[in-house]
């Protein structure tokens, strides 16, 4: 992670919570990105961190949740210290699929 954090939260999915990741704290600035294939009809990502990527209960939300958006990117950034953070698909993708990523900066 020597230039900062680049991680993959969800692939390719239509359901369920995805990839928790463990971003160490080292990223104080991150960018979402929320990408919907061709074809979406329907379907919501909600923002997600925790205290560990590990953790098994209620995750707090950083913001309400983003609709995907059928062959388009939506981005979300964010500031603050950040130890895990995840997207969980709230609402069922239809007609197409979801990939987030998250990228941050690394604190020097």
């Amino acid at each position: 992670m020597s230039l900062g954090t680049n991680e993959l939260l969800q692939s390719n999915a239509t359901t369920g919570d995805g990839t928790a990741k463990d971003i160490l704290a080292v990223s104080r600035e991150l960018k979402f990105y929320i990408i919907g294939s061709a074809g979406v009809t329907a379907g919501a990502v909600m923002l997600e961190e925790a205290h560990d990527a590990g953790y098994t209960g209620t995750w707090a939300p950083l913001e309400a949740p983003i609709n995907v958006d059928a062959a388009a990117v939506v981005t979300r950034a964010r500031s603050g210290c950040f130890r895990a953070v995840r997207a969980r698909i709230t609402t069922t993708v239809e007609g197409g699929t979801v990939t987030v990523m998250v990228m941050g900066n690394k604190e020097p």
